[in-house]
């Protein structure tokens, strides 16, 4: 495993199992509390139960624990984002700990949230010639098929929270002065981007340099080929930042 490789590992996989292991700390706490166990689809990761249950009324339960392990205003807002994108549910989102609520205009919302107003707009109808790429979990290559497909765009790839601690790797289309994130099917301006995903920019790229770039990584030590260019490009401006 190359230097490249390791650290991926690092943070895509191991931030993430480590919030699994957070999540299931949390939820065995709070069902000890009640004397009870949660019944949940066997398919279901832990930290996709524990941010169904502190949408219900156990949610006080689960608040100061939530504190201890340093719970994340950004993974939950990038939640509730998704979910309204792809399973709108306006009134389920008010639910969680940071959204005091959420207000329906047209052609999206506003979460009203501990920080402060959040507009989205649904990407699919504000930009209906991206459809086809608008894709849960498939960032990476959507935004790299976008800048192929239409001109005077860029694409940044960084670091955003998961929901108890740790980062993963999330790509976005810069259009403007706002941001379309295809994977949460969300327009915001770069200032309500920012409160809501508060991304740590690794990496931005055009399609003009896209082929240059590919060759000049290809030339060297890197991430593994089968991954996606956007990411092995951000993971190359990370290892030289953090070589300097």
């Amino acid at each position: 495993m190359n230097k490249y490789d390791k650290l991926y590992d690092e943070i895509q996989n191991g931030h993430y199992l480590r919030g699994e292991q957070l999540a299931k700390t949390i939820i065995q706490e709070v069902e000890k509390q009640l004397g009870f166990h949660f019944q949940f689809q066997q398919t279901a990761d832990y930290t996709n139960q524990l941010l169904a249950l502190i949408a219900t009324k156990y949610q006080p339960y689960f608040l100061p624990l939530l504190e201890k392990y340093g719970y994340s205003y950004f993974g939950e807002m990038q939640h509730i984002i998704r979910n309204m994108g792809f399973f709108p549910n306006p009134q389920g989102m008010i639910k969680f700990p940071n959204c005091l609520g959420c207000q329906m205009i047209p052609g999206g919302y506003v979460l009203e949230t501990t920080r402060g107003n959040i507009t989205v707009y649904y990407a699919s109808q504000y930009f209906s010639n991206l459809k086809p790429y608008i894709l849960l979990f498939k960032c990476h290559s959507a935004c790299l098929d976008v800048l192929h497909g239409f001109g005077g765009l860029s694409a940044s790839t960084g670091l955003i929270d998961l929901p108890l601690g740790g980062k993963h790797y999330h790509s976005f289309i810069n259009y403007g002065n706002g941001i379309i994130d295809l994977a949460h099917n969300a327009y915001l301006s770069k200032d309500d981007y920012d409160l809501a995903f508060h991304p740590e920019v690794l990496n931005t790229v055009t399609a003009d340099i896209l082929e240059e770039e590919e060759k000049r990584i290809n030339q060297q030590e890197s991430l593994s080929k089968p991954k996606q260019l956007l990411l092995r490009l951000a993971l190359d401006k990370q290892i030289k930042k953090k070589e300097t």
